[in-house]
């Protein structure tokens, strides 16, 4: 009954995380920033045994 209710809820219609952040930062010019090339190849983990 209770995730019934939470699911059915009116405020559901709130955005998810990533859609609160991209709408907080849309329009800074973040799309238009050069990615800079990667110089190093990714070295491997260092997992304990």
């Amino acid at each position: 009954m209770i995730l019934t209710e939470t699911l059915t809820d009116e405020e559901h219609d709130r955005p998810n995380l990533a859609q609160a952040v991209r709408t907080r930062f849309a329009g800074i010019g973040a799309d238009e920033l050069e990615i800079p090339v990667r110089r190093d190849r990714p070295r491997a983990a260092d997992l304990p045994e």
